[in-house]
């Protein structure tokens, strides 16, 4: 008897259940709702770099310590956070993205929430101490 452990556990049970047309259309919904809070995330963190970049000269740079080292941070360092929120979207545009089972289906519902609004506030977070740095200097 071979096991093909990819599909089956070690006691030749199957990993994963099928998904039925219900599951189905429940991840296309819920993929669906995660593309519209990344764009949302994503304009939102884009828009808060734009205003910075019209408040205080492109380079301009924030300080900050690692290890005991000095550096310092462009504002180009911005465009971190809605990067990343571009790579997940890019993430659900796969055609198999709403092949969803019920257990990351309830994740993603938790987490990607919690994923958008840490890309807005980190954006806003470092938006705030560039803008702190244009005004002192």
């Amino acid at each position: 008897m071979t096991i093909d452990l990819k599909t089956t556990r070690p006691d030749g049970t199957p990993r994963t259940v099928p998904l039925t047309d219900d599951d189905v259309a429940r991840g296309r919904v819920l993929v669906r709702w995660m593309r519209v809070a990344l764009v949302v995330g994503i304009v939102v963190s884009l828009g808060l770099v734009v205003f910075v970049w019209t408040q205080v000269p492109v380079w301009t740079t924030t300080p900050y310590r690692r290890h005991g080292v000095e550096h310092s941070l462009p504002t180009f360092a911005l465009l971190l956070f809605p990067g990343l929120g571009l790579g997940m979207l890019a993430s659900t545009l796969r055609k198999s993205s709403a092949y969803v089972p019920p257990r990351e289906r309830t994740f993603l519902l938790v987490a990607m929430p919690i994923f958008v609004v840490f890309i807005v506030g980190a954006t806003a977070y470092l938006a705030s101490t560039y803008l702190a740095a244009g005004a002192s200097s």
